[in-house]
């Protein structure tokens, strides 16, 4: 770890120690790394009231971007952390001071390679929107056209991969001395450094935004058409989309048709899973805007994706849900999970049947999917099961979009929204044309399978008609093996020696005229006293030494 790495990291640990977490400080052996000043100086303050939720959040908050992202996604986590913690880091939100506009030109000249004036015929000064990551101006191309342009901010993506730096080092520690409290803490920053470059990388955005809107073209649903000419990396132009935030309860509120809008909301997502396999994974009621009589989304730095398996499993949950059916929306669930070791598969199901017989009693008009997903998380959480990111947040979208329904109409139910676009989904899924297209795609692996059939039954019949059959060894058995046969072979060699030096003394004892011991030849003594100790050894050897531990 270099110098500045070095610094960033007591600053990081400083913090915590700060928001009283020095015990775990302590307990990772992390505390060498603080100022022995900083230590006493915290020493002699007088201790705040601790509560581990707030007090993480806080400390994310106060070490920057990189933190407070990293923040975000742990609170995406609920198959991780327990809910209190999900809620508190919930909390944190994702703004920034705008940068000035000096230095906001400065990335858009390097990244155009010209002066922002030869490409726009204007860029507001004033940012629109602020984040960590970037901020949003009003720009007008030289045709006149209105576009939102997203510009990243000076230096962040150096900050962030330092920060990232700091991050992994860390995880790495505190696993090695098992200090993580059982969280997979390499495996979690691997993956926010994975989602963040992406995030960086404004590439990603425009390729998301092209897919979800051709998926909703020509339909009630709008998403901003892509400028690919004046975007970059880190530079984003789309297209300027007007509207009332879905957040503004009071201008909303006066609309007749906003039990239709609600609806159309949370069933546009439905279908973007269920349907298309990347959904709109950040949807804050700022992302979310009324258009009029349609519905715009805006903003997909972060998406969600689902292949066709988490997608089937999920439309059997909620085709479950909707059924009442229990016992199908359990075994969705356990096959979610991705550890094929999990043993204790009895409590999960009593503990899911528990959550799942609310849906078997109540009406349906009466189930909110928010509390159904909360009670599922949080069941996950508590068996410590590992399910896909994507899941967790399609779950989090669900309860964020039926939060934002319910602050409108108590009434809202979402679930029985969702009915026929599930029945209509099982039917397609499920018909003979389907069935035949799925066979279709697999061709390719039949033809293969029926061209390598003879070959595998003719090496089978000459294997068979020599006797010789492959065995498998795993690399711990073939180890194993290994230091037997080496132990083995050390035996026999050690056998050949004692008969070698035995034969040997034997035949010096036939020498005539020698100097003796015992009436035997000095060195043919000495050879048979060497000989009688290798033997003993030889023995406890072979009887007593074990080799491979079970």
């Amino acid at each position: 770890m270099h110098f500045s790495s070095l610094s960033r990291l007591k600053e990081i640990l400083t913090v915590f120690l700060e928001e009283e977490f020095g015990y775990f400080i302590k307990k990772a052996e992390l505390h060498h790394y603080i100022p022995f000043a900083k230590r006493w100086k915290h020493a002699l303050q007088s201790k705040k009231p601790w509560k581990g939720e707030v007090h993480l959040r806080q400390a994310f908050e106060r070490l920057g971007p990189t933190f407070i992202k990293f923040g975000q996604l742990l609170s995406l986590r609920p198959d991780l952390l327990p809910p209190a913690y999900i809620t508190e880091l919930e909390k944190m939100q994702d703004h920034a001071p705008p940068v000035p506009y000096p230095e906001i030109r400065r990335v858009i000249q390097d990244e155009f390679g010209k002066k922002p004036e030869e490409v726009f015929s204007k860029i507001d000064h004033q940012p629109i929107a602020t984040a960590s990551l970037a901020q949003v101006h009003r720009a007008w191309l030289k045709n006149g056209t209105l576009v939102a342009l997203k510009v990243q901010r000076p230096n962040v993506e150096r900050i962030i991969r330092a920060d990232i730096e700091v991050l992994m080092f860390l995880a790495h520690w505190m696993e090695k001395r098992h200090a993580a409290r059982g969280l997979p803490l390499v495996a979690l920053v691997e993956e926010f450094k994975r989602w963040t470059m992406r995030e960086l990388n404004f590439h990603f955005e425009a390729s998301n935004t092209r897919i979800i809107g051709e998926n909703f073209k020509g339909s009630d649903i709008i998403v901003p058409e892509v400028y690919d000419e004046f975007s970059t990396q880190r530079v984003l132009a789309l297209e300027f989309i007007t509207g009332t935030p879905i957040s503004d309860v009071s201008t909303l509120k006066k609309r007749k048709d906003l039990p239709r809008l609600i609806k159309r909301v949370y069933s546009a997502l439905v279908e973007m899973v269920i349907i298309h396999g990347i959904f709109h994974a950040d949807p804050h009621p700022g992302n979310i805007l009324v258009h009029g009589k349609k519905i715009a989304f805006i903003d997909f730095g972060v998406v969600g994706r689902f292949d066709d398996r988490l997608r089937k499993i999920t439309l059997e949950l909620l085709t479950a849900a909707v059924r009442n059916d229990s016992e199908r929306a359990m075994r969705a669930i356990l096959e979610l999970q991705q550890d094929d070791n999990f043993k204790d598969k009895d409590a999960l199901m009593h503990d899911l049947r528990d959550i799942l017989d609310q849906i078997r009693l109540e009406k349906l008009q009466n189930i909110h999917v928010s509390q159904l997903m909360a009670s599922i998380l949080e069941t996950i959480n508590r068996h410590s099961i590992h399910v896909p990111l994507d899941f967790t947040l399609y779950a989090k979208t669900l309860i964020t979009i039926e939060g934002m329904g319910l602050r409108y109409s108590p009434d809202l139910c979402l679930l029985k929204q969702t009915a026929p676009i599930l029945e209509k989904e099982m039917t397609l899924r499920y018909s003979p044309k389907a069935v035949l297209r799925g066979a279709k795609s697999h061709l390719d692996t039949y033809q293969e399978i029926l061209e390598k059939t003879p070959e595998y039954f003719l090496e089978a019949a000459k294997k068979a008609s020599t006797g010789k059959w492959g065995i498998e060894i795993a690399p711990q058995e073939f180890s194993d093996l290994r230091v037997e046969l080496e132990h083995s072979s050390g035996n026999i060699a050690i056998g050949l020696m004692i008969a070698a030096i035995t034969v040997s003394a034997a035949l010096i004892m036939q020498i005539p005229s020698a100097p003796t011991i015992l009436g035997m030849h000095y060195v043919a003594f000495y050879g048979f006293a060497v000989a009688a100790v290798l033997g003993a050894w030889l023995v406890h050897r072979t009887m007593f030494v074990k080799t491979i531990k079970a």
